[in-house]
């Protein structure tokens, strides 16, 4: 993973955020919110300066003696040394909001000031490892109260941070301009978030690498633009969904016949009910090399025969590759340069 994070100040300068079209600007910086998400959050941090000094009082029997003064002492010291996030962020003109960290779900919130008009980011952490998010990610849609199924451990993730989540929106100008993004688990805790908070104004939601997370009457009071960034063979935006299935119904669609899309759809829903929600961005080809120039393809929706050559070209070179798609780092370089490509000079 890089070390450097909006390392294209011409790019960030000024990413569009009146319109809801999808924007090749928007997607890279969105992209290293969700790659900035893996660092330590400042409440981590403090967390995990707190806990060893408070197990050590606990073990040596010195804690009704010193347990307070010496937690409070820490506390100052933690509070006034940013960490990485926030001095990320702030090396990069970007305003820390806050953090959320509970039961294994984290998100960031920032400000994005561009010279015309603030922004907010609210951003997700995924799972690092997409073998780990495979052998984590198998559960049953439940009903949802409100209407539609999701994904059990997904909707339990998200709801462990969503009420903090939105005390801390609800601080800030609530027509200010809010984008939800996430990468791998954390898109699909952004997209679930979408639903949550359309009582805000949601200008779009950006994931990359994400899974299905519930079906089509969940998605349904989504009135927001969601754009689906998937990077060719990434194995995690096929799940859950079984492969063979996928398959069968894949071909189905391509027979030519009046009705089979809408007999593969009746099919889906049937056996399986997850669905993906939103637009398809499908990134494929190269980064520029020194002995080759960039053949970085951004298309949206783009056709199923496209996706399929590239999903079965990558695999049968090597099954690792499905894996290696996944890497947020891949999305941001790719998409960074095709923002260059399509914007600067």
């Amino acid at each position: 993973m890089h070390m450097t994070f909006f390392d294209e100040p011409e790019i960030l300068k000024a990413p569009p955020i009146k319109r809801a079209a999808y924007s090749d600007r928007m997607a890279w910086l969105l992209a290293e919110f969700s790659r900035l998400a893996y660092r330590e959050l400042p409440e981590e941090k403090h967390a995990n300066q707190l806990l060893p000094k408070i197990k050590e009082l606990i073990n040596q029997n010195r804690w009704a003696e010193e347990g307070k003064p010496i937690v409070l002492s820490i506390i100052e010291k933690t509070s006034r040394e940013k960490s990485r996030v926030e001095n990320i962020l702030y090396e990069n003109s970007i305003r820390f909001i806050d953090s959320f960290v509970n039961d294994g779900t984290e998100a960031l919130l920032a400000e994005v000031s561009n010279g015309d008009e603030p922004f907010l980011v609210l951003s997700f952490r995924g799972t690092s490892s997409a073998k780990d998010f495979l052998t984590n990610s198998r559960a049953n849609l439940q009903k949802i109260e409100g209407g539609g199924k999701a994904h059990r451990g997904f909707h339990k993730g998200l709801h462990a941070i969503l009420a903090d989540v939105r005390k801390t929106l609800l601080k800030e100008e609530k027509n200010k301009p809010l984008y939800l993004t996430g990468h791998s688990l954390g898109g699909a805790w952004a997209l679930l978030a979408t639903r949550y908070l359309q009582d805000f104004n949601i200008s779009a939601t950006y994931t990359y690498g994400c899974p299905r997370a519930a079906n089509d009457e969940f998605f349904s009071s989504i009135k927001s633009p969601v754009y689906r960034v998937v990077h060719r063979a990434d194995v995690v935006t096929r799940i859950p969904f079984g492969y063979g299935l996928r398959i069968i119904l894949n071909t189905i669609r391509l027979i030519p016949l009046n009705g089979t899309k809408k007999i593969s759809e009746f099919l889906r829903r049937l056996f399986l009910g997850y669905t993906h929600f939103g637009h398809l961005v499908y990134i494929r080809g190269e980064l520029k090399t020194e002995d080759k120039p960039s053949s970085i393809q951004v298309r949206l929706s783009p056709n199923i025969f496209i996706v399929l050559e590239d999903f079965y070209k990558q695999i049968s070179n090597s099954i690792g590759n499905a894996f290696e798609d996944h890497d947020i780092s891949t999305y941001s370089d790719k998409l960074a340069q095709k923002a260059r490509e399509r914007n600067l000079p």
